[in-house]
């Protein structure tokens, strides 16, 4: 049995190092720990300077639908106004909660800090100065008192804090998720995931994910965190916070953060929308740090894109392959030069063990994908075998067939079970106890899915064609719409085909009639002979390439990433991509790491159904 990982933001057992604030050494901190009946306590600081007079508010983020308001928690304190009841820090930047609220168990939390004075003149009020942490889940008892004992609240909390929630977030106090569990689940995920890039009790950036007890040898604590980014963007909103708010640093920030042409008033909302728009203004935003700005390390130069991706290692991997997420949030990846299959948490605990999961006569696994009890079936590059596990990763079963000798492409008929598998020679069906059902011959079938039309779909890679199938019978061969060795489809919220092709730079898309919207398909944002395609819960697409890079297209095709597309860090082809439900992006590449994007996609329903691609949880 596992050990259970709890969806705790501040009680870690941390074993990495903190960023440096400037002046202060903090080493190696053990984590806070829990004093019973202790009040929640903490301080807020602009950088080094503490903020005087600041109006902390407790909010839960609300489950009742996207764009809702935040829930005011606190029932008492110095002062209530438009924003909720609220206590003030004092001149040390102190602020203490002891019985003032209420939560309900596993609303998820988060404390604002609002205002204040930076240490000028006294009677400064500067509102553009709005940090933040996560607290998370609402514990059993109905109170995070003995267990958070302490909050340091900056610019480094608010930085994990914005990019984290980013895919619910609309500003500060409208953070919220739908009411599927499966939303409710995401959010929860996000918030836990702010404490995979910093520490709120010590208000200091990871340089790895904190370690979790019951998982040793790298399974957890494995995460690369990219602690020299995170700083230069705390760095970018710090000249604002530690200003009268109207300030050149404060007008400066707004304006290269702005969405359209409207501006944030304030350096949270300024956050999400860097986290949300990680394309723009990038250099003019990294300018705004400096090497002496009050948290180091810091870039020194401006980076491709702001971004903030945590980099995974993982026990033994080798050629990873594609990504796919399930109903809890968990990533499943085909470890094909390794011949296992890995299981992450969505904290990137690595779940699968030392050597992942062996068996069902795995060889050069490629592809997974979910029935609907959540059983994984994977399709083997190597024999062109099916291979399937149950959803705690146990070996089942193996299917075969002498028609196929390689497998690229799968997935589970939601209606009847039966299985397809495109392979080299052959797009076979299979019956859920794996026997023959249909056989449809051909070349080199890379990809198949099923389309919310009811009606199937796969690509020839060979051919350079999309078939359409009613039932098992081939009904349409579609060529043309930049086709040219097509290798993954993905569908959107209007049951429309975006595939990748791997010969070349294109990105085609087909209508679910079979007919081709661009007669020439998608390039630019950087897509480079791509090998997977996916889509968000917003319909923008997403492109694995064979530099390493990602790139964004919106749902009209027009390129978001640069010409750079968003990087990685690794040079090796990019197999993998796959969304879930926190709006991370995760990326896979053929040196066998493993890429978390942090925020930068719209949450996705998980696992992917005919019925449910392009759309939120």
């Amino acid at each position: 049995m596992r050990p259970s990982i709890k969806n705790a933001v501040l009680g870690i057992t941390a074993t990495t190092t903190f960023a440096l604030i400037a002046g202060c050494g903090m080493g190696n901190p053990a984590a806070p720990e829990a004093l019973p009946g202790v009040a929640l306590t903490g301080t807020v600081h602009g950088g080094q300077q503490p903020i005087s007079g600041a109006h902390i508010y407790m909010y839960a983020a609300p489950n009742t639908g996207y764009g809702a308001a935040a829930t005011s928690l606190m029932t008492t304190g110095n002062g209530t106004d438009t924003y909720g009841t609220y206590v003030t820090t004092s001149a040390t930047g102190n602020f203490s909660i002891t019985g003032d609220y209420t939560c309900t168990p596993g609303q998820q939390v988060y404390i604002v800090s609002y205002g204040g004075n930076p240490g000028l003149t006294a009677g400064t009020n500067n509102t553009a100065a709005i940090l933040a942490a996560a607290l998370g889940s609402c514990p059993s008892d109905d109170t995070f008192a003995g267990h958070i004992s302490n909050i340091s609240m900056n610019e480094v909390t608010t930085v994990a804090f914005a990019y984290a929630v980013a895919g619910y977030a609309t500003n500060f106090h409208t953070i919220s998720s739908g009411t599927s569990a499966k939303s409710i689940a995401g959010m929860a995920n996000a918030f836990a995931t702010a404490g995979n890039l910093a520490s709120s009790g010590y208000g200091g950036a990871y340089t790895n994910t904190p370690v979790v007890n019951g998982y040793s040898g790298g399974l957890s604590g494995n995460g690369t965190v990219p602690q020299s980014k995170i700083n230069t963007l705390a760095n970018a909103i710090a000249a604002c916070v530690n200003s009268t708010g109207v300030a050149a640093a404060c007008t400066n920030l707004f304006s290269y953060t702005k969405v359209g042409t409207v501006s944030p008033t304030n350096t949270l909302d300024a956050l999400i929308n860097m986290a949300q728009h990680p394309t723009v203004n990038v250099s003019n935003i990294t300018n705004l740090s400096s090497t002496t700005s009050p948290f180091q390390p810091s870039l020194s130069t401006a980076p491709n894109d702001l971004t903030l991706s945590i980099k995974f290692a993982v026990p033994n991997t080798a050629a990873l392959g594609r990504a796919a997420v399930d109903g809890s949030g968990n990533v499943w990846i085909t470890n094909t030069g390794k011949n296992s299959l890995l299981e992450l948490s969505p904290m990137g605990v690595v779940l699968s063990g030392t050597a992942g999961f062996t068996g069902s006569s795995m060889n050069e696994p490629l592809t997974t994908t979910f029935d609907s009890v959540g059983n994984i079936y994977v399709a083997n590059e190597g024999n062109g075998i099916v291979s399937k596990f149950s959803s705690s990763g146990s070996a089942m079963t193996s299917y075969t067939s002498s028609a196929v000798t390689a497998g690229y492409g799968i997935f589970v008929d939601t209606a009847t079970s039966n299985i397809w598998l495109a392979g080299n020679n052959a797009l076979y069906v299979l019956s859920p106890t794996g026997s023959s059902v249909a056989t449809n011959a051909g070349s080199y079938f890379t990809a198949a899915i099923q389309g919310a039309n009811g009606k199937f779909y796969s690509t020839s890679y060979e051919g350079s064609s999309l078939s359409e199938f009613t039932g098992t019978t081939l009904t349409t061969s579609c060529t043309g719409g930049g086709l040219s060795g097509p290798a993954s489809i993905a569908q959107d919220s209007s049951g429309r085909m975006w595939i990748a092709n791997n010969t070349t730079s294109v990105v085609s898309l087909f209508t679910s009639a079979c007919a081709a919207v661009s007669s020439t398909g998608y390039t630019g944002g950087g897509i480079n002979k791509p090998a997977m395609v996916a889509v968000d819960g917003g319909n923008n697409v997403w492109v694995a390439n064979a530099n390493g890079t990602l790139s964004e297209l919106n749902s009209s095709g027009t390129a978001i990433t640069a010409t750079t597309g968003f990087t990685t860090g690794s040079t090796e082809a990019a197999y993998g991509v796959a969304i879930d439900a926190s709006g991370n992006v995760w990326a896979t590449d053929n040196d066998g790491s493993i890429y978390e994007f942090v925020g930068l996609g719209t949450p996705t329903a998980t696992p992917l159904t005919s019925s449910n691609s392009g759309t939120k949880p």
